[in-house]
């Protein structure tokens, strides 16, 4: 999904580019190319000047003249090389120079744009910006509401627990993609205007009919949604979360797994929510849980991010839960 999305931005950040260009193009529409000859042509107010041409000006009238090379006569004025206007624009763009208009030798003189004004850039990059823009929040509504319709699809699936189980796995892979956003994330946590995120992740993960597969990849995009995300660890903590995990991690393997990764991304990095855990007795439930599994992996993996906490956590917490794991026993937050 996230592919998709980055090939759309893509796309649509190309098509700001070709609109871009256009911009530039636009402001030649009304010009034409001179079409030149042996003899001396005056140059219009709205003809562009080929290159390798001889031209002239009348200093008195100012009117500018061109004629082709090497036909018969002195030449009256010596043209310079040609300065298209792709390379203006660039050389304004990087020296900040003035440069020539085409074969006259001096700045033109405001009848035709070889050199787009610092506005015309200025007008050109804030169209970018804005276009930017524009991608970024469709990209933004187009996920949020993919959210929703996958919110939806979970609870009619996991109320049952029937119906295609491979295409719900797919759908929470990618649900789980989506949820590493914080902005998504937050969709999540709300049931307005359409189904309860967090209530059709916790009917998988703790649904008795629901398949393994299914209940171990909601463990998974629930965990996502609280990685180093404080609003929805916080939010899911009232929502009793942890009583929900708790149970996961009596389930099978592949589930156990997943719900180890949803309690490590829930109570790292927060310390109210790690209070919290230690005065409900959660985690000496956790830990009591892990070491009652039939192999110690489980344990290893709790007892790594009960030591993350110890690192990362302030006194009072890193004091409790260094005992909880010398000996088992939860004292609570210890208090000056």
């Amino acid at each position: 999904m996230r592919t998709n999305l980055a090939w759309g931005a893509a796309l649509c950040i190309l098509a700001a580019a070709a609109v871009a260009a256009s911009s530039e193009s636009d402001a030649y529409k009304d010009y034409t190319v001179m079409e030149p000859s042996c003899e001396w042509r005056d140059i219009g107010p709205t003809e562009m000047v080929p290159g390798g041409l001889e031209l002239s000006m009348n200093l008195e009238t100012g009117v500018r003249r061109a004629r082709l090379r090497g036909c018969a006569g002195e030449s009256e004025a010596g043209g310079v090389g040609a300065v298209g206007v792709r390379e203006a624009m660039e050389a304004r763009a990087t020296t900040g120079a003035v440069v020539v208009s085409e074969n006259s030798g001096e700045p033109r003189n405001g009848d035709a744009p070889d050199v787009p004004s610092p506005e015309f850039h200025d007008r050109v990059a804030a169209m970018e910006a804005l276009l930017d823009q524009m991608v970024k929040m469709e990209v933004e509504v187009g996920a949020k509401s993919l959210i929703a319709r996958h919110t939806e699809q979970l609870a009619a699936y996991c109320a049952r627990g029937e119906g295609d189980h491979d295409q719900t796995v797919a759908l929470l892979s990618e649900l789980e993609d989506l949820l590493h956003e914080r902005e998504y994330a937050a969709e999540l946590q709300s049931s307005a205007g359409g189904a309860d995120g967090y209530a059709a992740l916790a009917a998988c993960i703790g649904g008795e009919r629901v398949p393994q597969a299914v209940r171990a990849h909601a463990a998974w995009a629930l965990g996502t949604a609280m990685q180093n995300n404080a609003q929805a660890q916080e939010r899911f903590l009232a929502r009793d979360v942890a009583t929900l995990l708790e149970s996961a991690l009596g389930a099978e393997p592949a589930v156990q797994r997943k719900a180890l990764y949803a309690i490590g991304a829930f109570a790292r990095g927060n310390p109210d929510v790690q209070r919290s855990l230690l005065a409900s007795g959660h985690l000496a439930r956790w830990l009591a849980s892990a070491r009652a599994a039939p192999d110690d992996s489980a344990l290893k993996k709790l007892e790594t991010v009960l030591a993350d906490i110890v690192d990362e956590g302030t006194d009072d917490v890193a004091h409790a839960v260094a005992l909880l794991l010398s000996n088992g026993v939860s004292v609570g937050p210890r208090t000056e």
